[in-house]
């Protein structure tokens, strides 16, 4: 390796630290995300997912510029561990395992906010069934597994 490349590896560290504390910072708002949806307060929800946004945006800019300087040497982290000296190899992988640890806290969190938003959906959904007089078994699945009210046809179908 180069004296430039080695320089360089010595700035990842730092980088993935800054990626941890961003993902930190997303975990914080995707708290927040449940907090909101849970409450129905649409302009705290309003408010954190423009936050969200502005920091996912800058986390991707971290990411880019970790993954330029790690596909300089290397076609996955895998390799790329492979091909370190076995000292730098030591000194980043702690590093590197933080920021996966942290990103898979950050995936399982979204996830959850998710199955808020779909169960919420589909309550909703169904409380808007009710309030226009459909029953559910009236209902049908298109092939996509939407829902269709097929009630008006049964009647057409029945005359």
């Amino acid at each position: 390796m180069t004296v430039t490349s080695s320089n360089d590896l010595l700035k990842l560290p730092g980088m993935f630290k800054e990626g941890k504390e961003t993902l930190a910072r997303i975990s914080a708002l995707l708290e927040q995300e449940r907090v909101a949806i849970t409450a129905n307060d649409l302009a705290q929800l309003e408010s954190v997912i423009e936050e969200k946004k502005t920091v996912l945006i800058q986390f991707a800019h971290q990411k880019a510029a970790w993954s330029q300087l790690i596909s300089s040497h290397a076609l996955s982290v895998e390799e790329f561990f492979t091909v370190l000296p076995p000292q730098a190899a030591n000194m980043l992988r702690p590093h590197w395992d933080a920021l996966e640890s942290q990103m898979s806290r950050v995936q399982d969190i979204n996830e959850r906010n998710s199955q808020i938003v779909s169960t919420r959906n589909r309550q909703v959904s169904q409380l808007v069934s009710v309030l226009k007089g459909h029953r559910s078994s009236s209902q049908l699945y298109t092939d996509g597994g939407s829902r269709n009210n097929y009630g008006a046809q049964s009647r057409i179908g029945k005359a």
